[in-house]
């Protein structure tokens, strides 16, 4: 019975590392939903921090918190939904279904974040070489400015003007 914690994150992580990225590219390329490009950046942002969060705990499954094996099982849900979506048709629905997904994908990797970052701390001066590179990754990405702020405007004073401003040079307004 004890089982059932680790096997049920064990499905979870490889689910969402496997389809995650296979979708945000093939939507990214392929599809026909120009609107929502802001959006696919924030998702491709939200899965790469999550797939860093889950290899990191894929070393010690034990160490995700409730709340993150809920945000999984959420995300998976949403996943699949979006699938049977996308194989139906293609009409408003795909869409609020697509902004779902992203969301998910933001709850999970900021509630798994913490586990992730926790679980390298622990980890101590002699890490598996796996943990070791997995940590190294989530701390790049811990430290990297550019981080999910261009989808959140209200709280990015430092990062919201930084990509900006090379635009629109002297010749912009001529």
């Amino acid at each position: 019975m004890t089982i059932t914690h680790p096997a049920r994150l064990a499905a979870l992580l490889l689910s969402c590392c496997l389809f995650p990225v296979g979708a945000m590219a093939q939507d990214d390329g392929g599809g026909g939903g120009g609107e929502g490009g802001d959006g696919q950046g924030g998702s491709r942002t939200a899965s790469i921090q999550l797939q860093k969060d889950l290899a990191v705990l894929q070393g010690n499954p034990d160490a995700a918190s409730q709340d993150c094996l809920d945000a999984l099982k959420e995300l998976h849900k949403t996943q699949d939904m979006v699938a049977a979506e996308e194989a139906r048709t293609k009409d408003q629905d795909l869409e609020v279904a697509r902004d779902v997904l992203e969301t998910d994908f933001e709850t999970a990797a900021q509630v798994c974040t913490p586990d992730a970052a926790s679980l390298c701390d622990k980890s101590g001066a002699s890490p598996t070489p796996a943990m070791a590179k997995a940590c190294a990754a989530l701390q790049t990405a811990s430290h990297d400015p550019r981080g999910d702020d261009e989808d959140d405007e209200t709280g990015g004073a430092g990062s919201g003007g930084h990509h900006r401003p090379h635009h629109g040079g002297p010749d912009d307004g001529s």
